[in-house]
């Protein structure tokens, strides 16, 4: 018999959080998945001929003496513990057994690693049968309720045009990245984050539109902020379980910033960019390349023609 999550649950992989190697992966659940007390959607294979019930234990270990009847009797024996009965379907039975069932009445209140036992059985809460390796099989499922450190913003107010770069500092811990959210008018027009805004420092995050990122440099889309107008950008720690941080919260400012063509361009009187490129001939000697050679191309030929802008004021 084997146990699985089933497709609906994303194909995750529910692990413990206290990974040995940096490069093991997996996602425990999270403190808000506790709280919503969400479905955990199981499959089981090779049920064998005859079972009427799933039965569900919890061990110490997945070394723990489980399927032996008499450790599963003895009440004073907390290396394997009753959890709950499911009806079974042969050869494959589905169940949804939520946070609480698998992790008791108050599982949001401590991060727990358990590996939980099932048996194929035709009792509930069966402790007169030694269980087979056939009619038993286990899973590790991992529950992260500890929120990591919020993290530290380097400096500040920061500047850009289509992109801001924000760089912070992540607390210590098993973190996957950092969320960063944006509200355009969260900012004073000193660059000064407003009290009314929604992103505050300290507060929580909202429950959706954060971009997950890596590292410590955020990379803020500012195609949709309006120039020389400050908007708020709050970021927080996300962990394996993606519980996240409070925020922390910065101003950041879009301002308009040239190329080199372009400005070239604008000081020749050009208000569009494709006769500045006719009159340079710019559009025939690219016209055959692809992109990013174009761009290249593009580059290179309007340092060429600032140089030569210098030289003929010099003249």
């Amino acid at each position: 018999m084997s146990v699985r999550f089933t497709e609906q649950f994303g194909g995750r992989e529910l692990m413990t959080f206290l990974y040995e190697t940096p490069e093991a992966t997996g996602q425990p659940l999270s403190l808000r998945e506790c709280e919503e007390n969400i479905a955990i959607p199981l499959e089981l294979a090779n049920v064998p001929t005859g079972t009427t019930q799933i039965d569900v234990w919890f061990g110490s270990s997945a070394d723990a003496d489980c399927p032996t009847a008499s450790v599963r009797a003895d009440t004073t024996n907390t290396s394997c513990e009753y959890v709950a009965t499911f009806s079974a379907m042969v050869p494959t039975t589905e169940i949804d057994a939520t946070v609480r069932q698998l992790f008791g009445a108050d599982a949001c209140e401590t991060s727990a690693d358990r590996t939980f036992f099932f048996f194929a059985s035709t009792t509930a809460q069966n402790t007169s049968k030694d269980f087979t390796t056939a009619e038993t099989t286990t899973l590790r499922i991992a529950l992260d309720v500890d929120p990591p450190g919020a993290p530290t913003i380097d400096g500040g107010p920061f500047e850009g045009d289509e992109s801001i770069e924000v760089t912070y500092d992540l607390p210590e811990g098993t973190l996957v990245g950092a969320n960063v959210y944006v509200d355009p008018e969260g900012c004073t027009a000193d660059g000064e984050v407003d009290p009314s805004g929604s992103l505050q420092d300290g507060a929580e995050p909202p429950t959706s539109g954060g971009d997950l990122q890596r590292g410590e440099t955020a990379t803020v889309d500012a195609s949709d902020l309006a120039y020389d107008q400050y908007a708020a950008v709050g970021i927080t720690a996300v962990d394996q379980a993606r519980n996240e941080s409070t925020l922390v919260v910065t101003c950041v400012l879009r301002v308009e910033i040239e190329g080199a063509l372009s400005s070239y361009c604008r000081s020749k009187g050009y208000e569009d960019m494709d006769a500045c490129l006719a009159e340079y001939e710019c559009s025939v000697l690219g016209a055959g390349l692809g992109g990013e050679a174009r761009v290249t191309m593009i580059v290179l030929l309007g340092a060429a023609l600032l140089v030569l802008g210098r030289r003929s004021r010099r003249s």
